[in-house]
């Protein structure tokens, strides 16, 4: 959904996990976004969100797309299927942003199959419930 009406929608919402995908990842730049509209609705969504899990592949790292969505510093973590380059996770650590990378039993990646991304998930679950 895009636009002006699910953007209303999100602003009367109140999640405790949002899990979001976006256009690219930056250490600079933060998360952005091809389309105008996407970017609205992504940074209501996030508003709405207690925690703020991105699930990005590899390929949009170092990458600044559009429209912007937020600065690091509103993701509590990434899963992702490969380490962020070094510039990228020195600005992930310094937002406190926890980084999964997941893998499955057939290798690294999110593509292979899902066991790694539930078991990525079920760390970040155990990570919420340890707390800071």
């Amino acid at each position: 959904m895009i636009g002006e009406f699910p953007r209303q929608a999100f602003r009367g919402l109140f999640v405790d996990k949002l899990f979001l995908g976006v256009g690219c990842i930056d250490a600079e730049a933060g998360l952005t976004e091809y389309n105008w509209d996407d970017a609205l609705v992504k940074q209501a969504m996030i508003q709405s969100a207690k925690r703020v899990i991105v699930v990005a592949d590899a390929s949009k790292f170092g990458k600044i797309a559009f429209a912007h969505i937020a600065p690091l510093d509103a993701v509590h973590v990434l899963v992702t299927d490969a380490p962020p380059p070094a510039a990228l996770r020195e600005r992930l650590d310094a937002a406190g942003v926890e980084v999964i990378v997941a893998a499955d039993s057939q290798g690294p990646g999110l593509a292979a199959g899902r066991a790694g991304y539930d078991g990525a998930l079920d760390q970040a679950e155990k990570g919420r419930r340890a707390g800071p």
